[in-house]
């Protein structure tokens, strides 16, 4: 198997779980549940960890990669959007974590960590749902049809 399908397998785990964390955290602050929003923050931790190989295997793919434009301009503008998302994504994982040993230790500060967290996840998810679109670009060479190489009519296939 390619890096690149193997990128292209992983790419939306980060999103999905970054959506269900968020989803679990709201619901968690709502009913005052502590447990709900444990559980967010061990989603946060996962879906940072799981973000790891996703970006790692999108880098590896960039590399090798070589389309026509404006496939490449895609391409470019999406590697960019990667690496600043995996660093928030990232933060957010750390920040989930702390929360979540505040929150085994019994401590007051644990609520304003989630509240870090909860702003933080909902920038990454804004982030990652643009970094996705941003792939989505990449195979449909967005600029048009017309645009698309014989070559890169092969890389579609």
């Amino acid at each position: 198997m390619e890096t690149a399908e193997i990128h292209l397998m992983l790419n939306y785990y980060p999103l999905i779980g970054m959506v269900i964390g968020v989803l679990l955290l709201l619901i968690g602050l709502g009913l005052k549940s502590e447990l709900v929003k444990r559980i967010s923050l061990a989603i946060f931790i996962a879906t940072a960890l799981i973000t790891l190989p996703a970006f790692v295997t999108g880098e590896i793919a960039g590399k090798a990669a070589s389309f026509a434009e404006p496939r490449a301009t895609a391409l470019t503008i999406h590697k960019a959007s990667g690496r600043a998302t995996m660093m928030v994504v990232e933060v957010t994982g750390i920040l989930a974590l702390i929360g979540l040993i505040l929150y085994r230790r019994k401590l007051d500060l644990a609520r304003w960590f989630v509240l870090a967290v909860l702003l933080l996840t909902l920038t990454s998810l804004g982030m990652l749902g643009y970094t996705t679109l941003l792939g989505r670009h990449i195979k449909w060479a967005i600029a048009g049809p017309s645009t698309v190489t014989t070559s890169d009519t092969k890389q579609l296939e």
